[in-house]
């Protein structure tokens, strides 16, 4: 089963995990959550790219530094920090 068939619930709790655990993962899949998730989810996004080591990341957290929601931009400036990319 993937992530699409989750309820919200359960993929921002399998996001967070990967988010801990900071392994590479499913970078494009990643990005897409960042872009267009709900609050939380788009938050965890950020910090599991930021985690992921993947240069390939930058740009989509760059657009995330002017969500509309604080804690995602939050999110996506630490990430960017941790990726090198101040």
């Amino acid at each position: 089963m993937g992530l699409s068939a989750c309820n919200d619930d359960e993929r921002a709790r399998a996001w967070g995990g990967l988010a801990e655990i900071g392994t590479g993962g499913p970078v494009g899949q990643l990005e897409a959550i960042l872009l267009n998730g709900d609050v939380e989810l788009r938050a965890l996004a950020a910090r599991a790219l930021g985690k992921s080591r993947e240069a390939t990341a930058i740009p989509a957290l760059q657009a995330a530094i002017r969500d509309r929601n604080p804690i995602v931009r939050a999110e996506a400036v630490a990430a960017l920090r941790s990726l090198g990319a101040d």
